[in-house]
């Protein structure tokens, strides 16, 4: 035996406020006995009647494999995108002898209905024992990487990585790091808790080792700094910064570009303004004055437009004013354009005020143009100064942008100057001005608490400490060699035992260090000579040289030396220099040789 059961009331309180209505909708589950079954059946169809959204869209016959029944997603451009049921489906063609396109009716839909119908657990509270709390992140690594940043540059930087942890009494993370050599010089970045790695860049130069540490931040126990990690930095390469600039230098020159251009055509583009306003298809009104005389060759005229204009889709208002005079072949003309812009999408408000005077084929121009648009994708902002004279064909441009854009959805702001001379002083007649001409900054007195810098020629200077890079200042190489010579091999012939080649990028003096030994040997009433050298093979320089002489009475013998002493070579070319250990014996042979030579020598 079994009887319908009843269900709970479906409803929502925050949707029922969204929709502004109820949705009430009784239903009768006549052979469903279970209450539990009964609810999520309820909850289904109380989800299912949210989603009122139709279209009838006809597809082309690509599309014929869709059913009844089949989920579908349709990326209006009107409505945006939705999930729809396929609720019938037929084949038409538009024309008699057109294609059998698909013509559909859809209902929408979404997976989001069946989210009540499963069934949660229950929790099961778990007793709670001594804490156990984290004083480090675990496998905390830091990790020399390289990085983009938002102008396309490559740029030295820190990768941050631990292992993720179950303390909740942790809320975040404070990193610091400085210059191993320079520990005042410090840099801090607080990151959530809930991550497992970050980045560093601020204060990270190529090539320069760092110190790391870092904090939990844990409210209500006390925390402590982790022990030091140190790391170097790779090389972000000088020619990143050139080219960075180079890209630079080509957008901004751009947008002056665009400036100027408005510059030339704005006066012009107000007296068209003026002549093109319709009303068609618009609800508006345009109240015009104007005043105008002329004497002869003289003439002069203001006129002032204040105009509205709504559509359907956009709201517009406008003033316009324009002063004109004109005098045979000089001209004088003031223009200003004020524009309020709104439509569901955008908003965009703009001054634009344009001065012109020119006589014969010598002119001056001028705009000041301030443009501000918010939409969907951010918040731009120009506000611009250009300047124009001409003298026959031959014309000089000078101007600022002060601009707030966007790129890949952050908010930047720039300000750029066009001029043959940029100064600043602080008017006083006793300090010398900062001043940027033909390529160059001049600058009387600096202050710098850290600077990166690629090449420096610096005429005289005082350094109070400095922290010269290993091998920044002078080159190192060492190698080694080792051989004998039997009775057979040639007398009196030097042979190569070692060989090192090196690029002294400056022709001067090497520093060489030879340490190691060898021997002779000669048979019964003989003396002989055995020698050994470091020489230049390049430049053919002789570094170093040692011989020793023996003789022998009625039976054979074995002498040696050892080696341990420096030497300089002096006559280095600029570029390759290719050094050789040799060895040489009068008569006789040389059982052993075994030499290292180390050398030193300055990159400049």
């Amino acid at each position: 035996m079994w009887s319908p059961a009843g269900y709970d009331t479906q409803t929502n309180p925050t949707q029922v406020a969204l929709d502004r209505r109820t949705r009430d909708m009784p239903i009768d589950f006549g052979t469903v006995p279970s209450k539990r079954q009964a609810n999520q059946l309820a909850s289904i169809y109380y989800n299912e009647n949210r989603y009122e959204a139709t279209a009838d869209i006809v597809l082309r016959p690509y599309f014929q494999d869709i059913q009844v029944g089949d989920w579908v997603e349709w990326n209006s451009e009107r409505y945006g995108s939705r999930v729809y049921i396929v609720q019938s489906r037929s084949i038409r063609a538009l024309t008699s002898d057109g294609p059998r396109n698909v013509a559909l009716s859809l209902q929408e839909r979404s997976g989001d209905i069946y989210a009540g119908a499963g069934v949660l657990p229950p929790v099961i509270p778990i007793a709670s024992g001594e804490p156990v709390y984290l004083n480090e992140l675990p496998d905390w690594t830091p990790i020399p990487v390289l990085a983009m940043s938002d102008d396309g540059r490559t740029i030295a930087a820190f990768r941050m990585s631990w292992s993720p942890f179950d303390d909740v009494s942790v809320t975040g993370i404070q990193f610091r790091w400085w210059p191993t050599a320079q520990p005042d010089n410090v840099f801090t970045k607080n990151v959530q808790a809930d991550i497992t790695m970050t980045l560093l860049q601020e204060g990270v130069v190529s090539e320069t080792n760092y110190s790391f540490q870092h904090r939990l931040i844990a409210p209500g126990r006390p925390t402590v700094w982790s022990s030091i990690k140190t790391a170097t930095s790779l090389a972000s390469g000088n020619e990143d910064i050139e080219v960075y600039l180079a890209n630079l230098n080509k957008e901004v020159l751009d947008r002056f570009a665009e400036i100027q251009a408005d510059n030339r055509q704005a006066l012009n583009m107000i007296m068209e303004t003026l002549t093109n306003f319709s009303l068609d298809g618009a609800v508006g009104e345009v109240q015009r004055s104007k005043m105008r005389a002329e004497v002869g060759r003289a003439f002069a005229q203001i006129i002032e437009e204040r105009r509205v204009r709504v559509t359907a889709d956009e709201a517009l208002a406008e003033i316009i004013t324009l002063l004109d005079t004109e005098f045979d072949d000089s001209m004088a003309a003031v223009g200003q354009r004020i524009t309020a812009l709104s439509s569901e999408t955008e908003a965009l408000a703009e001054t634009v005020d344009t001065l012109n005077a020119a006589v014969g084929d010598v002119s001056a121009q001028g705009l000041v143009k301030f443009t501000l648009s918010a939409n969907q994708s951010g918040v731009d902002a120009r506000y611009s100064v250009a300047i124009r004279g001409t003298v026959a064909q031959a014309y000089k441009e000078t101007g600022f942008f002060l601009e707030l854009y966007t790129v890949n959805g952050v908010q930047r702001t720039r300000f750029a100057i066009l001029a043959d001379q940029f100064v600043v002083t602080d008017g006083n007649q006793y300090t010398l001005p900062m001043v940027y001409e033909n390529g160059v900054l001049k600058l009387s007195g600096v202050q710098i608490s850290w600077a990166d810098i690629s090449s420096a020629v610096i005429n005289n200077a005082v350094f109070g400490t400095t922290n010269l890079d290993y091998n920044a200042v002078s080159a190192r190489g060492d190698f080694s060699g080792s051989g004998s010579l039997a009775l057979t091999d040639p007398n009196n012939v030097w042979h190569t035992i070692g060989t090192l080649g090196i690029d002294n990028p400056n022709p001067s003096a090497v520093m060489l260090h030879i340490v190691g030994s060898y021997s002779g040997s000669l048979g019964p009433n003989a003396s002989g000579t055995f020698s050994m050298r470091v020489v230049n093979e390049t430049t053919g320089e002789v570094s170093y040289s040692f011989a020793f002489s023996f003789s022998t009475g009625g039976s054979s013998a074995q002498q040696g030396r050892d080696i341990n002493n420096m030497a300089i070579s002096v006559f280095d070319v600029r570029g390759g220099n290719t050094y050789r250990v040799q060895i040489m014996k009068s008569t006789g042979n040389i059982p052993g040789a075994n030499f290292q030579v180390k050398m030193l020598w300055w990159k400049r």
